[in-house]
């Protein structure tokens, strides 16, 4: 689903409030904004909101991953039931994700600096760690270091400026008019000497123009003076083209042949371009690559992706310096055939020259002559400067390269080394979650065959990620239609219908039963009171299981009584079973519940027990065995407890009861309508003997009152 900027900004301006309430540092509004921008960003700025997953499952707007939301989620920062899938997240939920993230990086942190909180949020704690302590953006990733020029970009978006840093953030500036890379500052003082150099350059050639002239004159006046200077002239035009060849040169540019400089640069750049776009169609066939899909192409894209971004880059900056150079040669190309025109002319007027005046001509030429050494002089003066200048730049420069080739090359072994971290990490995550599957899967179906990561990942994606995150809640459904649906879809695939669970199979079809049996009576009951705005199945069906889930709920609870459990609720202890158990074995029915349970089957071996045994009854036939001196009280509240306990913790775990998202009973509470007294908690032997001492006292106060025989109202006589 895509979303518009206005979405995304309205709901950060509502969310924002809640993240910063009492917080001493809050998430500044630009940032988060920003932060979205950055996230959301293409190559060349373009910034389109959508719901995606990244390779590294990362998902939603705020490109959050599942450890992250676990880590909110254990520090109260995001609610229990938060999902760890953003991908179909409502929009809210999506930028409440990011916003807490944020503001756990700036609680920790202790700060809400802008590219320290950005590069958190990209690289994490230990990529970044080597950044926050130093301030050198050069110690970031080169990923993050993009991502913190996209940063800058979200800023100037919101019509903001970049907020300022003390280093260059950019990981490759644009392309700039150099011979050799220079660094910034001293690339402007380098560059300072052109204007005057050009000056002087227009001084020479006005002074030999001058000179020219002198020389034509003087050409004229005599015919010796012609020879004089056609030479001087000659003169002039070979230390112009020097001059002008040097300054060319040291500028990059070579005009003698400027249609094969073009040709050469236009075949540099073509080549860039087919490189470049190779480069390209093979990165974008590594990103449609998936960890389950792909598992081997997608490890492998791990440690090609960032050589092959590396050699894109590259290209794109071949291809455009091949440009430009092609544009400055032809500007060039064009100024040297004016120039060589005008040369040409100065020339044939100087040998045309030949009736001037010879001595004042030649007293001109001298003048001439010496202003334009002089002014060529100074232009090979300033052009020397330059040169001297370019080549410290230059040194320096290439120390600068070698140096950032050792610490890029320090920098690729620890990426090596984090990335060969990433894969081990991966596959212990990868075989932590196939334990748990598996896990999930021997409770629901029994003994059943384990998967293979190969088998795990050609699931279709939907059935994947419910065992994914049944796995991660260690297999608590959390409710009984979740239970029942997942099971009747997924349950025959991991053998529930044949040799899985029964106990947890069972359980699903009588709860499915009971809830459809529920649902009919409450949409009666619901259409009748409200015959214009009926429920249909569906709504019906979900009030039932909700009805269920609550009953269920409610007998859990402590101090609940817990006399009359109905028999087909998901907490009734089977008493057939136990029954037949005792029947077939002598040392059960030493146990006072197992023999008065075998006795009532044999009683009625046609008559199910569950239908007819509840917990007074067992306490009334108990009380029975006392009173008639079978046993003791203690040893019968200590049997009986014990009986109750197993009986109800063996039904919770056979029935997966804890799966269904139901709560184990915490105590076994009749009520004193049931037993004729105070309360009895059936698994507290204590209560249970106090009753029944209680009841002997009582039988044996009535057995010793008696009247005496003969004499009619005589007195009531105690043994």
């Amino acid at each position: 689903m895509q979303f518009t900027q206005a979405q995304i900004d309205e709901e950060i301006d509502k969310i924002l409030p809640k993240i910063n309430a009492g917080k001493s540092l809050p998430v500044p509004r630009e940032l988060a904004r920003a932060i979205f921008a950055a996230e959301n960003m293409g190559p060349r700025g373009e910034v389109s909101y959508a719901n995606r997953t990244s390779n590294k499952a990362a998902s939603g707007v705020a490109q959050v991953i599942p450890p992250t939301i676990r880590g909110l989620k254990r520090q109260g920062r995001l609610r229990e039931d938060f999902p760890e899938d953003l991908s179909g997240a409502s929009l809210p939920d999506q930028v409440l994700a990011g916003l807490a993230s944020l503001q756990e990086f700036i609680d920790r942190k202790k700060t809400n600096d802008p590219y320290k909180i950005a590069a958190l949020y990209n690289a994490g704690d230990a990529a970044a760690a080597k950044y926050l302590a130093s301030g050198n953006i050069a110690e970031l990733p080169k990923e993050t270091q993009g991502y913190l020029t996209k940063l800058q970009t979200g800023y100037k978006m919101q019509g903001l400026p970049v907020p300022p840093t003390t280093a260059e953030v950019s990981a490759r500036p644009a392309p700039e008019f150099a011979v050799t890379p220079m660094s910034s500052v001293s690339r402007q003082d380098t560059f300072s000497i052109v204007p005057d150099m050009l000056s002087a350059l227009f001084s020479a050639n006005k002074a030999q123009q001058q000179a020219g002239a002198s020389q034509q004159q003087a050409t004229r006046i005599a015919g010796e003076a012609a020879a004089e200077s056609a030479r001087l002239q000659a003169e002039s035009i070979i230390a112009e083209q020097q001059v002008h060849s040097d300054i060319m040169s040291a500028l990059g540019l070579d005009v003698r042949d400027p249609a094969s400089a073009v040709r050469t640069e236009l075949d540099k750049s073509a080549q860039a371009r087919a490189t470049r776009e190779q480069l390209g169609a093979q990165i974008a066939e590594r990103q449609g690559r998936s960890l389950f899909s792909d598992p081997l192409g997608w490890i492998q894209n791990i440690v090609e992706m960032p050589q092959l971004v590396a050699q894109h880059n590259l290209q794109v900056d071949l291809e455009s310096n091949a440009d430009a150079r092609v544009r400055q040669l032809q500007n060039a190309g064009a100024q040297a055939k004016a120039m060589t025109a005008a040369k040409s002319a100065d020339l044939l007027r100087a040998k045309s020259a030949s009736d001037a005046r010879m001595f004042l001509a030649k007293a001109e030429a001298d003048v001439a002559e010496i202003s334009a050494k002089n002014a060529a002089g100074e232009a090979k003066t300033l052009l020397d400067a330059w040169n001297i200048q370019r080549q410290a730049v230059n040194d320096a420069a290439s120390e600068r390269e070698r140096a950032e080739a050792r610490e890029d090359r320090k920098i690729s072994r620890q990426e090596r080394m984090s990335q060969q971290a990433e894969k081990e990490a991966a596959k212990r995550q990868e075989s932590e979650l196939l334990v748990r599957v598996h896990a999930v899967r021997t409770m629901i179906g029994g003994n059943v065959p384990r998967w293979t990561p190969e088998e795990f990942k050609k699931l279709p994606p939907q059935e994947r990620v419910m065992w994914e995150q049944l796995a991660f809640k260690n297999g608590n459904f959390g409710s009984i239609p979740t239970a029942v649906a997942f099971i009747k879809e997924y349950g025959d695939e991991v053998g529930a219908t044949d040799t899985g669970n029964a106990g947890m199979v069972q359980q699903v079809r009588s709860l499915e039963m009971q809830a459809k049996q529920l649902a009919t009576k409450i949409a009666n009951d619901h259409n009748m009171k409200n015959p214009l705005a009926k429920m249909n199945d569906k709504q019906a069906l979900e009030a039932a299981y909700n009805a269920l889930q609550s009953e269920a709920d409610a007998l859990a609870t402590k101090n609940s009584n817990k006399d009359n459990i109905p028999a087909n609720s998901p907490y009734a202890i089977d008493y057939d079973a136990i029954a037949a158990a005792a029947r077939g074995n002598p040392d059960a029915r030493k146990w006072i519940v197992g023999d008065i349970l075998a006795r009532e089957k044999e009683k009625r071996p046609y008559e199910s027990l569950n239908a007819t045994i509840t917990p007074r009854f067992l306490v009334d036939s108990v009380r029975a065995e006392v009173l008639a001196g079978k046993i003791d009280p203690a040893v019968a509240s200590v049997q009986l407890a014990d009986f109750y306990r197993t009986a109800s913790g063996s039904q919770y775990v056979t029935a997966g009861l804890r799966y269904f998202g139901l709560k184990p009973f915490q105590d076994f509470i009749i009520s004193p309508e049931a037993v004729g007294g105070p309360k009895i908690d059936l698994f507290n032997p204590t209560t249970i003997d106090r009753y029944l001492v209680t009841q002997v006292a009582r039988n044996r106060a009535r057995e010793s009152m008696a009247i005496p025989m003969g004499r009619a109202g005589g007195p009531f006589v105690f043994n």
